[in-house]
């Protein structure tokens, strides 16, 4: 279930983010932009508290690693 919601959340962001680029005065887009990121870091971390106690899932550690390379950059 998290890493559903930490894939799904991740591609919403990753789609308000390539609109935002077009429309950068645009306040619903911002709106849109600090929701979508919010709740993708909300994702993340939940993610990362589960990937403390269960190490073995190296599909998610990785997918978790790559997101984390995404955002950061």
């Amino acid at each position: 279930m998290l890493d559903y919601a930490l894939r799904r959340s991740f591609e919403e962001m990753r789609e308000i983010l390539s609109k935002a680029g077009d429309y950068p005065h645009c306040d619903d887009i911002k709106k849109e932009v600090n929701y979508r990121v919010g709740t993708f870091l909300h994702w993340l971390i939940d993610n990362h508290e589960r990937l403390k106690t269960n190490i073995k899932d190296e599909e998610a550690i990785h997918f978790f690693a790559v997101c984390v390379m995404l955002t950061i950059n």
